[in-house]
Order: structure tokens, then sequence, then C-alpha cells
């Protein structure tokens, strides 16, 4: 689940950037909720080798991530950069309506890369306005 537990003791980075990834999610979701008139989608560029995130990870999980990265291209576990920023392209420039307002997009259940899927029905709470509603309290309080 996205929400629960809502006291998370761990401090990790990996933790701490998925909260984060997740209350944007929330956020524009709500967003789109509010302001029909504009569209907001979230995507994830799904597991893309060859982008700084692994800068900010400890030394061994930066060696490790470095070289399973090929592995996991050469089995579909991976794309390069090009196919992440596809997958923000096809949202940006989506002329059949594909793309719902206010919906988070990513890979299918179990995928790191593919296809980009609705993303509610496989975290639920990512479909509860009163979740969406409280992330955007919480972000515009914050600034």
């Amino acid at each position: 689940r996205c929400i629960s537990p809502m006291y998370v003791k761990d401090k990790s980075y990996e933790t701490t950037y998925s909260w984060a990834k997740c209350i944007g999610t929330l956020y524009f979701s709500g967003l789109a909720r509010a302001n029909g008139d504009y569209r907001w989608v979230s995507v994830s560029p799904g597991a893309t080798a060859g982008t700084n995130l692994l800068n900010d990870l400890g030394l061994v999980q930066r060696l490790m991530f470095k070289m399973l990265a090929p592995i996991m291209k050469l089995f579909g576990m991976a794309h390069d950069t090009d196919a992440g920023a596809g997958r923000y392209l096809a949202v940006v420039y989506d002329t059949e309506s594909k793309y719902d307002n206010g919906v988070f997009y990513g890979s299918k259940d179990g995928k790191l890369t593919g296809d980009l899927v609705d993303q509610t029905p496989i975290f639920e709470d990512l479909g509860m306005t009163s979740y969406q509603d409280n992330a955007v309290k919480a972000v515009e309080n914050f600034f």
C-alpha cells in the first residue's frame, strides 16, 4: 500500500524517495480532480539504466546496480534513458486521449518496463480521494 503504515521507521534513501513520489502522485491526482481544465498525469519512467539516481546510494549499492543494469537490460528488466523519457513523451503528446487525467501510469504489475498501465488497480490507495486531498493540503501548506 502506498500510504500505510502512517509512521515509517525506515528513513533510508529508498523509503524517503518512494514516499516523496507517492505524495507527489497523490498531489497531482488531487489537482486533476480540482482543476479539470488542466491535464495532470503522473508517469513512471520504469527501471531506467543510465540515470543519476544511483549517485545518492551507498558505494556497495551503487556498484551492485551498475553491474546489474546491463544484465537487467539484457533480460528486459530495465531499459535505457531514451525509453524512460519516451514514456513521458507518450503521455505529453497523447492525441488519442489514451491517458486519463489524474491517473498514475507505470509498468504492469510485477514488471519494470513495457507498456504503461493505470497503477490504481495495483496500488488502490492512489485512487482514494481523501488521500489525494490530504496530499494537496500537505504540499500547499509546505510551500
